[in-house]
Formats: structure tokens, C-alpha cells, sequence
């Protein structure tokens, strides 16, 4: 019976320690640009809705149809985050509101908020908002940091 037992827990102990295979990941760093200077929101007091301190940009890398990554643009237009190495990546813009801490109460279920609290249409961003419009297509190694610039001026 013992023995049984024993032989039981290696199985289950074999089993359990296959796992998958990890993945290398390596940190990204880069600007958002247009016509080569950085492209930014603005911090609350300069036009931001009054429900966020900061109003910006969002960045989506997408591997195929699956998106592998999401990074914030902060106020000086840069933007950091992990992705799997060895990948080619289409990447998405789009306008956020909210991406900074809460000021004040947002507007409850059924009321609406102030004008600008909604984020701002930006018809330039149109060609960058799916992953079959965008025509950013950056390229990662396995070297880490990487550095890139995407300037939406050049596409």
C-alpha cells in the first residue's frame, strides 16, 4: 500500500513540474512623437478633465491578432513596458482620459460628467486605432532595454 501511495506521488509530482515553457521578455522604452517632438497630454488645470490629472495617449502591441502589451504615454511623451522577445509588432493609438489619479467624484450611474470629461476625438489618430489600419510595425529582439521612437509624422 505504501508503495502504491509512493508511486502515486511521483506520477502527480511529474506531472505538476512540466508547467510551460517560459517566456523571454524584454522592458521596451520609447517616445511618442509627432513631426519629431514629443506627443503628450495635458496635466489637470490645462485642459484635462477635472476627473483626471492626467489626459494622454495609450499604446497597444499586438502579435498577430493578439494583443501582447498596453503602455501609458506620460507627460514627456514617453512610454515603457515588457514584451515577449523575438517579435514583430503592430501598434496601436489611441486618446485616453483618466490615465492619471482621481480628482474629485466622477459622475455616478445615469448622470453625466462635465464637457471634456469624455476623451477628445483626434482625427489624425484614425489610421493608428486598429490593429488592421495601423501602419506602425516595430521589430523586438532580445536586446534589453530596446529603444524605439514612434513618430506618428512619418506615417
Amino acid at each position: 500500500m505504501r508503495r502504491l501511495i509512493f508511486l502515486l506521488g511521483m506520477v502527480g509530482v511529474l506531472l505538476g513540474c512540466g508547467g510551460p515553457p517560459s517566456v523571454e521578455t524584454v522592458t521596451v522604452k520609447g517616445t511618442l512623437l509627432r513631426d519629431g517632438k514629443p506627443l503628450s497630454g495635458k496635466k489637470a488645470g490645462q485642459g484635462a478633465s477635472p476627473y483626471s490629472s492626467y489626459e494622454g495617449y495609450v499604446l497597444e502591441f499586438y502579435a498577430g491578432n493578439a494583443m501582447e502589451g498596453r503602455a501609458e504615454v506620460d507627460e514627456q511623451g514617453r512610454f515603457e513596458l515588457s514584451l515577449p522577445a523575438n517579435k514583430a509588432y503592430k501598434v496601436t493609438v489611441r486618446r485616453s482620459a483618466g490615465t492619471g489619479p482621481q480628482i474629485g467624484a466622477p459622475p455616478g450611474p445615469g448622470e453625466q460628467g462635465p464637457p471634456g470629461a469624455e476623451p477628445k476625438a483626434d482625427k489624425s489618430l484614425e489610421k493608428f486605432a486598429t490593429v488592421a489600419s495601423t501602419p506602425i510595425q516595430i521589430q523586438v529582439g532580445n536586446s534589453d532595454p530596446t529603444s524605439i521612437e514612434i513618430d506618428l509624422g512619418k506615417y
